[in-house]
């Protein structure tokens, strides 16, 4: 299944040379182009036969190229965004054991080590695009890597195999065709989250050009209309995002159905969707269907994509029935199947279940099992199913919150945090807006808090943790509070976060 769906892309090169396959802020790529440089990557992986790439970038071609030549050559692969500080890629080079790495741009050069495994993509001069048939490979075989946040500080891998991913893209796939079978499909989600290889890999095999919206633009609704719409040889028909950034674009009036008239299909997840968002797009855009996604990282993209058709603005909107061959159990502590509407953990089963987490010995791993031969995953998510087996989510049971679309584990922040050796306590509260983490407080005791030390530890975090992970900003304490078991009083914490004196990071 995964080779029949590769094979679909690398047909296009040869069929469709001229199409746009990327709309991309500095230019409109065409697989001739793209396809010049995934040959230089290829060409390259044939040399070195690495065992695992790691691949340091975020939208540019190379950056592309350089996955699509390590899903052609059969070479699992994680990609590491350069939002993040290099000492991610070092540790993410460790926790993989990887003997490659791939820069999508010269740029990224001057923050690197030397060493005879890094190279730089664009040094490479371009080819034209040989292979005919994609590689042969082991369905259970590791396809790509997802890095997420690891309570150690160290980051964790969530192995996604090539059969894990083949059965996402079989449903998901038929839905981009479905509703256009030549499209342009839009990505936002940095490359290195699965969003974003969902948007890349799935959408070219559907016969989809992509445009790439660059983070710059994050908050420039007005400079992403201008992208999406420069490019008269493809026009946007689908979109997958977060609901804050669409949130983002809505702020601009021109964000609607007469400006972007073919745009008739939205996938909107990663963190709570409001029913006014839903309201607002479906007024904007009449004919297009929204479909409310979910889906952790674990399982392979994505399980649920529900049409929402109406909306009640005090209800939960509802996730629908798991897509495919998933299936979705709500048990108790115990693992024991809970009836309808009873709240309790969301399980799920199937083929799109990962292979769990690098390293084996990641103490998470616990999540996945295996029941009668099915796999299955559990999530942490907490939520209910209804008669009709439609699920509703509604929070998580550990210490995990969505933040600007990134799952992250506040004790990751906090480790981090406490490694600075001023650092007596520390923190990390999130503060909930609609059922919406809308920012990340850090509360910390410094032994020496004065001005200068308070700056050496806002440059510590952000020397330390990825871009997405830093705090909104940070609170210095006298006194942490203490409960009577001895831990941070957490609840007390919560009524001291709006007063004075914030240091913003």
């Amino acid at each position: 299944m995964f080779s029949t769906m590769i094979q679909s892309i690398v047909d296009r090169f040869h069929a469709t040379p001229e199409a746009i396959a990327l709309v991309h802020q500095e230019d409109s790529i065409s697989f001739a182009t793209l396809g010049q440089r995934v040959q230089a990557v290829l060409t390259l992986l044939g040399q070195l036969r690495p065992t695992f790439c790691v691949i340091y970038g975020h939208k540019e071609i190379d950056t592309v190229a350089s996955i699509l030549a390590c899903t052609f050559a059969n070479v699992p692969f994680s990609v590491v965004d350069t939002a993040n500080p290099y000492k991610r890629v070092l540790q993410v080079q460790a926790v993989q054991q990887s003997d490659c790495l791939l820069l999508g741009t010269s740029g990224y050069q001057q923050h690197c080590s030397a060493s005879p495994n890094i190279h730089d993509i664009t040094s490479l001069a371009g080819q034209p695009f040989t292979l005919h048939r994609s590689t042969e490979r082991s369905a259970t075989d590791p396809f790509y890597v997802l890095t997420t946040s690891g309570s150690s500080g160290m980051p964790k891998g969530v192995k996604i195999s090539y059969d894990n991913y083949a059965h996402f893209h079989h449903w998901y796939g038929a839905l981009l065709q479905a509703n256009a079978p030549q499209g342009m499909h839009v990505n936002h989600a940095c490359l290195s989250f699965d969003m974003g290889i969902l948007d890349l890999v799935s959408s070219l095999a559907a016969h989809q050009a992509v445009c790439m919206l660059p983070h710059a633009f994050n908050a420039m609704p007005r400079q992403n209309l201008k992208l999406l719409t420069q490019c008269e040889q493809a026009h946007a028909t689908s979109w997958f995002s977060t609901p804050s950034f669409l949130e983002m674009m809505c702020l601009d009036p021109k964000f609607n159905g007469q400006t972007l008239p073919e745009l008739t299909l939205f996938f909107i997840g990663g963190e709570f969707v409001s029913p006014a968002l839903i309201d607002s797009l479906a007024t904007r855009f009449p004919r297009a269907t929204l479909r409310h996604a979910y889906g952790p990282t674990e399982t392979s993209c994505v399980t649920h994509a529900h049409p929402i058709r109406s909306v009640d603005l005090s209800t939960i909107l509802s996730l629908g029935v798991p897509m495919g061959n998933n299936r979705i159990q709500i048990e108790s502590s115990e693992g024991t199947p809970l009836a309808s509407d009873e709240i309790g953990e969301v399980v799920i089963y199937g083929p799109q279940v990962g292979h769990g987490y690098v390293p084996q010995s990641h103490p998470r791993n616990i999540a996945f099992g295996q029941h009668q031969g099915e796999r299955y995953y559990r999530t942490g998510d907490m939520g209910y199913l209804d008669r009709a087996g439609h699920l509703f989510l509604i929070g998580r049971e550990d210490g995990q919150v969505k933040w600007r679309g990134n799952r992250i584990e506040l004790c990751e922040i906090e480790t981090v945090a406490a490694r600075d050796p001023n650092v007596t306590h520390c923190a990390v509260l999130p503060i909930y807006e609609n059922n919406t983490v809308t920012e990340l407080i850090l509360f910390a005791q410094l032994r020496d808090r004065s001005s200068e030390q308070q700056t050496a530890f806002t440059n510590h975090l952000r020397c330390h943790l990825p871009k997405y992970m830093v705090p909104s900003c940070c609170k210095f304490l006298s006194q942490i509070p203490i409960n009577l078991h001895g831990k941070i009083d957490r609840r007390q914490l919560s009524t001291l976060w709006h007063e004075p004196t914030p240091s913003v990071l």
